[in-house]
């Protein structure tokens, strides 16, 4: 029995490993949702998977009716004898009319699941491209290659002049022209500068410079050469691609954040280059609201990025008729430090105590090392503040000992009296008499103050007279309520 068993597991074994190769259905997949937003990529151009299983032709895409972001075979490519963990196929993504995929070609190796199922399905976003990495915003690059004593890489000869410098690349703007650099691709060319102009600082000195602007949602590894006295063939060294062989590139890695920075070639010496003069973009304030209700302001605010934010003071400058106060932070709100996901804040404002006619509102954001940026200021009226009418409440509590309240409101800048009677009209108490600008008031009445100590029980009367040129036709507004005192 345990032989059996042991034989048994073998046979597994062998048939999950070493199982016969067999041909393979191939299913293309590609994301151009990062290439559309771009605008590198027009959705009525042609996507296409080329490698080696079709001699690195073009194995045209067409749009997923699911999803117009996709682009997928129509049918799939037939794979001979191949076995689980091989190389299914080498290949990159390709849109026309002349984009290809960036780097390295990719390999997808077949799985398990894959090779049981005799079918396989290669779906990648173009260049591997996600929200994540790609660049934000508009990113400036200063490309400068110094070409004193440059070789050419086909004959191996220094050049016997260096009259013009070209740039081509992988990576929009940049191009590469077709195989063997031809003459009339000159166009696809970005021209580097070596008079002074253009971001380069010295005339004559055979160092060129050209400043070129990726759009946002550029990939953040760009592959590029140079190519010197492009279509001069009496100094070209015997052809246009004359920096290196094919493969050899010069690579410059983005960042999500970052604005501007430049890279230092020499010409002929290929890799990875460090960018220097970096400028990144600070915090990308995106909106800024406030909305007043019931005595209270709520302000909101998002950012798209941020850049070593501290985070966000927020100050607040109280309107008044005729005046205008001085900014005064009311409070703080800790930031993101460094990030590139949008973020969402808010804050709420007790206003209701405050006579104001408006109230300005503005964002100071703080970095970490102590610099700081305003935003734009908002405004907002204080329309929950600011009554639409005259209004004269009843005291609260009524009866009342030994105190009661008294509320009334103006909707305009006005002289207002409050005064307390008695049942025969005379006067016993002035509470209020002053100009005072448009809002709601409330004051207290107390008998065991100097104005309410020598009075009864019984009922009195309280006015309230508001007066100005302008109101009621100059005669201005006269509202009376009883209240009652009882001892």
């Amino acid at each position: 029995m345990k032989t059996f068993i042991c034989f048994s597991f073998v046979l597994l074994f062998a048939g999950f490993v070493f199982g016969q190769p067999k041909d393979i259905l191939v299913n293309w997949e590609c994301n151009m949702e990062i290439e559309i937003l771009s605008g590198r990529f027009n959705p009525s151009d042609t996507v296409a998977a080329r490698g080696n299983f079709n001699g690195w032709g073009r194995h045209d895409l067409i749009v997923d009716p699911l999803n117009p972001n996709y682009y997928i075979s129509e049918f799939p490519d037939l794979i001979y004898n191949v076995n689980v963990g091989d190389p299914l196929v080498e290949y990159k993504f390709f849109y026309t009319p002349a984009v290809w995929e960036i780097g390295n070609n990719k390999v997808h190796i077949l799985t398990q699941e894959e090779y049981n199922a005799g079918e396989a399905t290669v779906s990648r976003a173009f260049n591997d491209a996600t929200l994540a990495t790609v660049t934000n915003q508009e990113t400036t690059i200063q490309f400068t290659v110094d070409c004193n004593g440059a070789v050419s890489a086909i004959n191996g000869q220094p050049f016997p002049v260096i009259n013009t410098c070209h740039l081509a690349g992988g990576t929009a703007p940049l191009q590469w022209p077709s195989l063997g650099w031809p003459d009339n691709e000159i166009y696809l060319m970005i021209p580097m500068y070596d008079d002074g102009t253009n971001g380069d600082p010295t005339a004559g000195d055979d160092i060129f410079n050209a400043l070129v602007t990726f759009p946002p949602y550029t990939v953040f590894s760009i592959q590029y050469k140079y190519g010197i006295n492009y279509g001069d063939w009496v100094n070209n060294g015997g052809g246009n691609d004359n920096e290196n062989y094919i493969g050899a590139n010069h690579i410059i890695e983005l960042e999500q954040l970052l604005g501007s920075a430049q890279v230092l070639n020499v010409f002929g010496t290929m890799g990875l280059h460090q960018l220097i003069n970096q400028v990144y973009v600070p915090v990308e304030l995106t909106s800024f609201t406030a909305s007043v209700q019931s005595g209270v302001v709520s302000l909101n605010w998002t950012t798209a990025t941020e850049l070593n934010n501290l985070g966000f003071e927020l100050e607040r400058k109280i309107i008044t008729v005729g005046n205008e106060g001085e900014w005064l932070t009311i409070g703080f709100l800790k930031g993101n430090g460094t990030t590139t996901e949008p973020k969402a804040y808010s804050y709420t404002d007790q206003v209701g105590d405050i006579e104001a006619t408006a109230f300005k509102y503005r964002l100071k954001q703080v970095d970490f090392d102590g610099s700081f940026e305003y935003s734009d200021e908002v405004t907002v009226e204080n329309s929950e503040i600011l009554p639409a009418e005259y209004f004269l409440s009843q005291n609260y509590p009524n009866p009342f000992n030994p105190s009661t309240k008294i509320s009334w409101q103006s909707p305009v800048a006005s002289w207002q009296t409050l005064k307390i009677y008695d049942v025969l009209g005379n006067e016993v108490a002035t509470l209020v008499d002053e100009y005072k600008p448009a809002g709601k008031y409330e004051i207290e009445f107390e008998i065991n103050s100097d104005d309410g100590q020598n009075l009864s029980t019984g009922v009195y009367f309280y006015q309230l007279r508001i007066r100005g040129p302008e109101i009621n036709s100059g005669q201005g507004i006269v509202e009376t309520k009883k209240m009652i005192l009882l001892k």
